[in-house]
C-alpha cells in the first residue's frame, strides 16, 4: 500500500470513528441532559375483535408498547392553562419529543405536536395546587390516521407522589394509581363513523438505557493510532 493510500485511508477511518462517536454521545445524552425515553409495556389488552386483529394479527393479542422521549422535567416549556370553555380545572401542559406505539401487526409514530403530557387537578384557581392526573395524549398518528388518540392516563394523584417540580422516572411513573390505556379509533359502521376502542388497565413502565459508545471503539481507535505510526516510520 503506497505512502499516498494510507493516508486517504487513514484520514476516512479517523472521519468514521469521529461519526460514530458523535452518534454514540448523542444517542446517550440525548437532546438535553433531562430528555429521557420511557417504556410502558400495556397487558390484558381488551376491545372490538377487529381492531385487536388489527394491532395483533388476531382477536387473543394482548400486550403492546408504548415508546415515549420527553424533557424529564416537566416544568420545562410547560404551560398553565386555568378555567375557561373548556376546563372547569387546571391543567399544566408540555409537550414530547416522540412517541410510538408498537404491536405485533402495526407501528404508529405520533405527530409529537399534536400530542402532550399533562398534569391535572380539580380546581380552576390559576394554580395546579392539587394534583388528580397525569395524561400523557396524542392525537395524530402515521401511517393510520383513523386512530387519531391515544391516552395513557394515571388517577388519583397526591402532592406525596406528584408535583410540578418533581422529574419524571420510571419508578415515579409506577408510583401512579390506577393506570389506563385507551386507543380510539374511527370506525365506519352502516355508513356513519362511530368511535371503537381498545384499552387496558395495565400499563407498567420502564427508563430505556441511553446507547452507550460501540464497545470496540477504543480498539479501532488504537489499531488506527498503530496504522498511523507505521505510516510515519515508513515516510522517515
Amino acid at each position: 500500500m503506497g505512502d499516498l493510500t494510507v493516508k486517504k485511508f487513514f484520514t476516512a477511518a479517523v472521519a468514521a470513528v469521529m461519526m460514530v462517536a458523535a452518534t454514540g454521545a448523542s444517542a446517550a445524552t440525548g437532546a438535553s441532559a433531562a430528555t429521557k425515553t420511557f417504556k410502558a409495556t400495556v397487558s390484558d389488552v381488551t376491545g372490538p375483535d377487529e381492531l385487536l386483529e388489527d394491532l395483533f394479527g388476531t382477536s387473543t393479542g394482548r400486550t403492546l408498547t408504548l415508546l415515549v422521549t420527553f424533557d424529564t422535567d416537566v416544568s420545562s416549556g410547560a404551560t398553565l392553562v386555568s378555567g375557561g370553555r373548556r376546563f372547569d380545572y387546571d391543567v399544566l401542559r408540555s409537550g414530547y419529543d416522540a412517541f410510538s406505539l408498537i404491536a405485533p401487526e402495526k407501528t404508529l409514530d405520533a405527530v409529537a405536536s399534536d400530542g402532550d403530557v399533562r398534569t391535572q387537578d380539580g380546581i380552576a384557581d390559576r394554580s395546579l395546587d392539587v394534583s388528580d392526573k397525569f395524561i400523557l395524549r396524542s392525537s395524530a398518528f402515521s401511517p393510520d390516521p383513523a386512530i387519531y388518540q391515544i391516552l395513557v392516563i394515571a388517577s388519583d394523584l397526591d402532592e406525596s407522589k406528584w408535583s410540578r417540580t418533581d422529574p419524571i422516572s420510571a419508578s415515579l411513573l409506577n408510583s401512579l394509581s390506577v393506570q389506563s390505556f385507551q386507543l380510539i379509533k374511527s370506525v365506519t359502521v352502516n355508513g356513519s363513523f362511530q368511535d371503537q376502542d381498545v384499552r387496558s388497565n395495565s400499563v407498567t413502565w420502564a427508563e430505556v438505557p441511553a446507547v452507550p459508545l460501540p464497545a470496540g471503539l477504543p480498539l479501532l481507535l488504537a489499531g488506527l493510532g498503530a496504522l498511523g505510526i507505521a505510516s510515519r516510520r515508513r515516510r522517515s
